[in-house]
């Protein structure tokens, strides 16, 4: 991740915190913050350290109750790691501390963290199938945010998880002390049913699954909870929180206005109230370059829209 390209505009920094643009610029000359040289005397920018000192005044003083959570689904493209991605950097940019874990072989939330994931670095599986502190395996990104990355080698994660006794609280044994350190332990996961996922779920306080506004999705979200429901109930644990979050959604398109028909009818409990992930360029963007979204994103961005209320849903549940 580009640190120097870490930046927000006061006007940002007023939509995320929902302050008045006046009211951030107060704080900004009560600090005796001090902007970026970027020749835009329109559009001033502030780094990510000085604009985390301004919105950290705007995070409400409620405990955190529910400070794992996970982006999960089975089905590959629902946009997991990107939703996974935005909202952790979004909640470390206003000032909480966050450890994201990449649980996924794959590597593409440590791939979008600047990682290359054919090198030689600690990850979840040598903390767990290795005894290796997660202290040693963790590695700061930028103020407030910290990373357990993925590489190639966690492909046998699964594999040797399978061999071991009480294999699907392996997670919660060794990262339940973290809580103590964190104020959010968020992970991303791979795309498909596995003991790794199975830790992920037992540990998580709150699971976002992330859905495409389409038939394929829905057809396997189906069979999502079925699994789920399963498993809980033959573990003897009570089901964490779950959140349907619809993705990419299409206003012009019937058959996302369909899809969302059809999620309403039958999982209208675990919604967000009228609302979806719509589709829009920004997130590509933001993918491309390795930025949240907010250090792209004009203030009229559809994209940026979304993950704040996003994010504000899932503030609401935390506490």
């Amino acid at each position: 991740m580009d640190i120097e390209r870490l930046t927000l505009t006061q006007r940002i920094m007023a939509l995320i915190s929902e302050e008045k643009p006046s009211g951030i610029c107060r704080s900004i000359a009560r600090k005796k913050i001090k902007h970026i040289e970027t020749g835009n005397q329109r559009n001033l920018k502030y780094s990510h350290t000085d604009s985390q000192l301004v919105l950290k005044d705007y995070i409400k003083a409620n405990e955190i109750k529910k400070k794992v959570w996970s982006f999960y689904n089975f089905k590959g493209g629902t946009g997991k790691t990107s939703l996974c991605f935005q909202v952790s950097t979004l909640l470390a940019l206003m000032g909480y501390k966050i450890l994201v874990i990449d649980s996924d072989p794959q590597g593409n939330l440590s791939s979008s963290l600047g990682f290359d994931t054919t090198d030689s670095y600690l990850t979840l599986y040598d903390v767990v199938i290795k005894n290796i502190a997660a202290e040693e395996a963790i590695q700061k990104i930028f103020t407030n945010y910290y990373c357990i990355p993925s590489n190639i080698a966690c492909s046998r994660f699964d594999m040797e998880l399978n061999m071991l006794g009480r294999r699907e609280e392996k997670f919660k044994f060794h990262l339940s002390h973290l809580k103590n350190v964190f104020d959010f332990i968020i992970f991303d996961t791979n795309p498909y049913i596995s003991f790794v996922v199975r830790n992920v779920m037992i540990f998580s306080d709150l699971i976002n699954i992330p859905c495409e506004t389409q038939s394929y999705s829905l057809n396997a979200l189906r069979v999502l909870f079925e699994d789920m429901n399963i498993f809980f109930h033959n573990m003897e644990v009570k089901m964490p929180e779950f959140i349907i979050i619809p993705n990419k959604y299409e206003d012009r398109y019937g058959s996302s206005g369909e899809a969302m028909h059809i999620l309403r009818e039958n999982y209208k409990e675990n919604l967000i109230p009228n609302f979806a992930v719509r589709k829009a360029e920004d997130f590509n963007i933001a993918a491309k370059e390795g930025l949240p979204i907010p250090c792209i994103a004009r203030k009229n961005s559809i994209a940026l829209e979304d993950i704040l209320y996003l994010k504000k849903y899932l503030l609401s549940k935390a506490i």
